[in-house]
């Protein structure tokens, strides 16, 4: 059995699903190129991270403080500098119940086209289809420390 904590207006916690979303800057020359190498792309991450508050607005600044500290710098396998900031934009869920296995713990809806395919839905909803080629430019964004450099 476990205890809900609830806080000083007694109002019990929940959990918040809150998103947010990240876009990457490379810095500085790169040392080598290969045919991987993409000059213009930018990568963006989102993320959605639970946090445990007594309302949204809570759970907002929870996460914000916590979106703060994730960010953080490394050096590419073309030897530049890539360097994360989060975008202003924070969105939060509140979860049914406690985390678990099958548990919902994100959903948003919109309005859209009837006309509008589910090709095209997935296509805005989570980016194109990346082909093997297009997987390969984002090496730009990796951690030379886990993939290695790139030869010259």
């Amino acid at each position: 059995m476990t205890k809900k904590s609830s806080n000083a207006n007694g109002r019990k916690k929940a959990w918040f699903a809150v998103k947010s979303l990240y876009r990457s800057e490379v810095v500085g020359e790169p040392r080598v190129i290969d045919e991987d190498y993409d000059p213009d792309g930018t990568l963006v991450e989102e993320r959605v991270v639970l946090v445990r508050a007594a309302s949204h607005r809570k759970a907002l600044r929870k996460a914000e403080a916590e979106a703060e500290r994730y960010p953080v710098q490394h050096v590419n396998p073309y030897g530049q500098l890539v360097v994360w900031r989060r975008a202003e934009v924070l969105s939060s869920f509140e979860l049914f119940g406690a985390p678990g296995d099958g548990r919902e713990v994100w959903s948003m809806m919109t309005v859209v086209p009837s006309e509008t395919t589910d090709e095209e839905l997935a296509s805005q909803r989570f980016g194109p289809i990346e082909s093997k080629k297009s997987l390969g430019r984002r090496k730009r964004f990796l951690n030379r420390e886990f993939s290695g450099d790139v030869e010259e």
